[in-house]
């Protein structure tokens, strides 16, 4: 190669490497709890997109709140914004909850029912079309009330 390739060859490698390296620096997350601290509040973590073993890509979303503590793989082109509060929560277009040991994955279109008790995950059912819309819908007003 010529002095000239081999350099800006060089260059986009470190620029690369800068780059990921910065990105690899992010992550997001949101908690919330009332004042007096007597209400627990809904709380996740957003990871950066990782390769595992296997080479799946994919998201760790980390989420609590009443009743719940789990740990979801999501794809990386899952929005990563959270809005939490003390009686709801919305991981991009993703996940949501309004209640006490019930997180909803919202996949292709469908939505699945995951239930909890004593914080442990407990089992999954799909939800019915109309109620995934009224989800979509929460979620949708939660986005736009958070600006």
């Amino acid at each position: 190669r010529s002095p000239g390739v081999q350099s800006r060859f060089r260059m986009n490698l470190l620029t690369t490497i800068g780059l990921l390296t910065v990105f690899s620096l992010v992550h997001i997350s949101a908690v919330y709890s009332e004042d007096d601290g007597t209400k627990p509040g809904f709380s996740a973590t957003v990871s950066l997109c990782y390769v595992d073993e296997e080479n799946n890509m994919f998201k760790t979303v980390t989420v609590s709140g009443p009743g719940i503590s789990d740990q979801l793989k999501e794809d990386c082109d899952m929005d990563s914004y959270v809005i939490a509060s003390s009686d709801s929560l919305v991981v991009g277009d993703s996940i949501y909850s309004d209640k006490a040991n019930q997180l909803i994955v919202v996949k292709n279109g469908k939505c699945e029912l995951r239930t909890y008790k004593d914080g442990a995950y407990q089992s999954s059912s799909e939800m019915s079309s109309e109620d995934c819309e009224k989800v979509k819908k929460s979620m949708k007003d939660a986005k736009d009330q958070a600006g």
